[in-house]
């Protein structure tokens, strides 16, 4: 069986994008993938259920791994670089034949043999 990750770290938002990486972990589920659903923080599976409507049986719940509290006096930039190391080391341990980045704005690499990253519009850009 192909394994899929869908990548997102913000699921305990609830909202449109977070409704959207429940959708397609669902559907690929239902394809026959062996399908994990990588969150940030503590969220129950019953919660996500509830919020968007969705049967996750048989959808493995994966919690990425926390900075340690140092790095919380570090600048954004750093912080953000050091979070997409430690996150990317642990999501290719979980060896995904199909990786989708569900993240708004991410640039966390591609961890799976092949990889998909969602394009979330309209976004506002700064300009200065």
């Amino acid at each position: 069986m192909s394994r899929a990750v869908v990548f997102m770290p913000t699921l305990s938002a609830g909202g449109g994008a977070e409704r959207y990486a429940v959708s397609v972990v669902t559907a690929l589920r239902d394809r026959g993938f062996g399908c994990t659903l990588a969150f940030q923080g503590a969220v129950r599976r019953q919660w996500v259920e509830q919020q968007f409507g969705a049967d996750l049986r048989g959808v493995r719940f994966d919690r990425l791994p926390d900075l340690t509290e140092g790095a919380s006096r570090l600048p954004d930039a750093v912080r953000s670089l050091m979070r997409d190391v430690l996150w990317s080391g642990h999501l290719r341990g979980l060896g995904a034949d199909l990786f989708v980045n569900c993240l708004f704005r991410s640039e966390l690499p591609g961890v799976g043999r092949r990889n998909i990253y969602v394009c979330h519009f309209p976004h506002r850009l700064q300009l200065r």
